[in-house]
C-alpha cells in the first residue's frame, strides 16, 4: 500500500527509481545500518538467490569476502562522512552457494525512507578477471621464456624502427648493459644495414609476415659476428612490430670456411692427380697429345649448352680429361701404328675402357668418372662397345662424351690417316644423330660450331 503522507509527484518519482532499478542489467542493492533494504532481481541473481525479497534484512557484509570486508567498510563511512559517492572499486564478494566472484562496484550515500543509507551499483566482472589472470599467467610465462631463451630475442617498432623490447641475451651477444642497449639503434651494430635500408627491410617482413636472413652484428669492442635472423611480423593492440631471434653463426661460418677451403685443396690435388694421370696417356700415344684436353674442352661446352647441373658439368669435365687412361694398358707399337688396325689389334684398343674403369673405380670420385669412362665409347643404338648398351642406360656424361670424342678424332691427325677437317666430323654427327649419337647432344655441339663460333684451343693448359 502506497504511503498515504507521499504526495502524487513521490510517488511516480519512487515508482520511476524503482521501475529503472528492476531494468537494470546491474545489480543495485540499498543497504541501511549494514542491512540490505533493497535489491533488485539482478543483485539477486548475483547473489546465486531467485526471490530478491529472500535478501531483504540480511547483513551486508555476510556476502562480503572476508579480504574486502574493513576496506568496504571504511569506504561506506568516508562516504557518509563527506556526503560523496564512493570512487570506483573492485570487490570479492561471496555468493549464497559459497562461490567467490568478483564486482566492480560504486556506491553513493542517499536517504531512504526517512533514513541514512548507501545505494550501491555492482557488475560482475569475474569472467574478466579471470581472463585478466590468464593473461596474466601468460606474460609471466612469455617473459620467463623471453629472459631465458638460449638465442637473442628483440622486438622492434615496425613504424619508428626502434628496439621496443629485448632480453638480456642479446645485450651479452653485443656486449652492452640493457642501459646502454635501451638507447641503440639497429645501424649502430648493423654491419651493412643504413637507417634507410632497415626500414625497407621492416616494411619486406611486415608486408610478407617473416623473414629469415643472415647479417652481421659489430659488438661493443668492435668485434664482427655473423648473424642468423628469424623476424616475424606481430601486432599488438593495434601496432605492427618484428620480433626478431638472432643466432650467432659465427663458429659455423668459420668452420663452413675451414671445409670449403679443405674442398679447394682436394680439388686441386685431385686434379694434379688426374693431369698426371692424362700425360701418362700422351707420353705413350704421342699422336693423340692434347686429345683429352679438346675433347674435355668440347663435352664440358655441350653440357653447359644443354643446361646440365653443375656436378654433371664437372663430372663431365673430369672424365674427359681422362677417358682414354686405359690406353696404357694397350701396347704402344699399336697405338702408334701408322696404318690402319687388323681386326685383332683393334680388338685389344676396345679394351682401353674396360682397363680405364678398372683403373679408376675403386677412387673415390664425387662423380661416376669410371663409369662414364667405362661407356664413352656406347651407342644409342646398341652398336657401341664394350656392353652395347643403349638409350637412357647409357650416361648422359658418357653420351656427350661420345660425341666430342668423334668430333675432336676426326678433325684431327692420326698416325694412319691425315685430319678429315671439323665439317667432314659434324657431318658425322649430323647423320647419324638418334642411331650413334644422342639427339640432344648432337644439337647443341652443332649449335655450339654453327651459331656460337666454338673452336678447339690449342693450349696444354687443363681448363
Amino acid at each position: 500500500m502506497k504511503d498515504k503522507h507521499k504526495t502524487k509527484g513521490e510517488i511516480m518519482t519512487e515508482e520511476y527509481y524503482q521501475r529503472l532499478m528492476e531494468l537494470s542489467p546491474d545489480a543495485i542493492a540499498v543497504h541501511s545500518q549494514g542491512k540490505i533494504v533493497h535489491i533488485n532481481a539482478a543483485g539477486a541473481k548475483m547473489l546465486g538467490v531467485a526471490n530478491p525479497e529472500e535478501l531483504i534484512g540480511k547483513a551486508i557484509m555476510d556476502f562480503v569476502h572476508p579480504d574486502y570486508r574493513e576496506i568496504i567498510k571504511k569506504r561506506v563511512e568516508q562516504s557518509f562522512e563527506q556526503g560523496k559517492p564512493a570512487p570506483l572499486t573492485e570487490e570479492k564478494l561471496v555468493r549464497s552457494d559459497g562461490q567467490v566472484i568478483f564486482v566492480e562496484t560504486v556506491a553513493t550515500p542517499i536517504t531512504y525512507r526517512g533514513k541514512p543509507a548507501m545505494l550501491a551499483m555492482s557488475r560482475d566482472i569475474t569472467e574478466r578477471k579471470k581472463a585478466e589472470e590468464a593473461l596474466r599467467r601468460s606474460e609471466e610465462r612469455y617473459r620467463v621464456v623471453f629472459e631465458q631463451a638460449a638465442e637473442s630475442i628483440v622486438l622492434v617498432d615496425a613504424k619508428s624502427g626502434e628496439l621496443v623490447e629485448f632480453n638480456d641475451k642479446a645485450c651479452e651477444s653485443l656486449g652492452y648493459t640493457r642501459e646502454e642497449f635501451r638507447k641503440l639503434k639497429i645501424p649502430d651494430f648493423e654491419v651493412i644495414e643504413s637507417a634507410e635500408e632497415v626500414a625497407r627491410h621492416i616494411e619486406k617482413i611486415v608486408k610478407e609476415r617473416s623473414d629469415i636472413f643472415e647479417t652481421r652484428h659489430r659488438t661493443k669492442e668492435g668485434q664482427i659476428r655473423n648473424i642468423q635472423v628469424s623476424s616475424r611480423a606481430i601486432s599488438i593492440a593495434g601496432k605492427e612490430f618484428c620480433q626478431s631471434v638472432w643466432r650467432d653463426i659465427t663458429d659455423r661460418k668459420k668452420a663452413e670456411g675451414k671445409v670449403q677451403s679443405t674442398l679447394k685443396k682436394l680439388r686441386r690435388v685431385l686434379g694434379a692427380t688426374i693431369q698426371a694421370m692424362a700425360l701418362a696417356v700422351e707420353m705413350k700415344d704421342v699422336f693423340t697429345a692434347g686429345h683429352q684436353r679438346r675433347v674435355t674442352d668440347l663435352a664440358r661446352s655441350i653440357a653447359k649448352e644443354m643446361h646440365l647441373s653443375g656436378d654433371e658439368i664437372d663430372g663431365t669435365r673430369m672424365a674427359g680429361s681422362i677417358h682414354d687412361i686405359g690406353k696404357i694398358g694397350v701396347p704402344g707399337e699399336i697405338l702408334n701404328k701408322p696404318v690402319r688396325l687388323a681386326n685383332m689389334e683393334f680388338e685389344l684398343i676396345k679394351t682401353h675402357p674396360g682397363i680405364g674403369y678398372n683403373i679408376l673405380k675403386e677412387i673415390k670420385f664425387p662423380w661416376p668418372v669410371a663409369k662414364i669412362v667405362l661407356q664413352h665409347h656406347e651407342r644409342i643404338d646398341g652398336s657401341g662397345y664394350p656392353d652395347g648398351l643403349s638409350g637412357d642406360d647409357i650416361l648422359i656424361e658418357a653420351r656427350i662424351l661420345a660425341v666430342a670424342d668423334v668430333v675432336e678424332a676426326m678433325s684431327s691427325h692420326r698416325p694412319f690417316r691425315p685430319a678429315l677437317g671439323i665439317d667432314k666430323a659434324l657431318e658425322e654427327i649430323r647423320e647419324k644423330r638418334g642411331t650413334l649419337y644422342d639427339p640432344e647432344v648432337v644439337d647443341a655441339c652443332l649449335k655450339l660450331f654453327t651459331e656460337k663460333g666454338f673452336k678447339f684451343k690449342e693450349s696444354k693448359e687443363m681448363e
